[in-house]
């Protein structure tokens, strides 16, 4: 007797999928990103940037360091940032229109993202906190695990989303 159905439906009860309300995106591009720079920048903006690469911080707003020189600020404002940053050397503006989000809960959601992204989501290698520029479905995204949840975040182009979902 096949019991895909069942197996079907018990996987499915692991798995939330929710969207994501995402607050405004700014990108911020610093030309200089040594700790100091970075650190000096975070005091004038009046938030941490987070500084190991792909790391997210936890404050308000919260911010993903995308690589070196590069973070998406979830919140803020780029007007008042590059009014803080004054002549720091640096590239600030709104990017969240152009994008979706989704949260993936559940027991299950490591497995259903490694359906289509290659990335480890061990815990011991993707910790809470991490977050990864990469390819789910050949769609560029940005993933994440904010918490010790079992949960991930996955942001990507509005455009692609449905291609995605598909």
């Amino acid at each position: 007797m096949d019991d895909t159905p069942a197996r079907l439906r018990a996987a499915a009860m692991a798995i939330q999928l929710e969207p994501l309300r995402l607050p405004a995106l700014q990108s911020l591009r610093l030309c200089e990103a040594d700790d100091d720079a970075v650190r000096r920048a975070s005091e004038a903006i009046g938030f941490e940037l987070a500084r190991p690469a792909n790391r997210l911080t936890t404050g308000s707003p919260r911010t993903a360091r995308l690589g070196p020189g590069e973070w998406l600020v979830f919140g803020g404002d780029p007007v008042a940032m590059a009014e803080a940053l004054g002549s720091t050397s640096h590239q600030a503006h709104e990017v969240g229109a152009g994008q979706v989000g989704w949260r993936i809960c559940g027991a299950k959601a490591a497995d259903l993202i490694n359906a289509g992204c290659s990335i480890d989501l061990h815990e011991a290698v993707f910790p809470a906190g991490t977050c990864v520029r990469t390819l789910m479905a050949k769609v560029g995204v940005l993933l994440s695990r904010p918490d010790v949840r079992p949960a991930f975040e996955i942001i990507v182009e509005a455009s692609l989303e449905h291609y995605l979902a598909a």
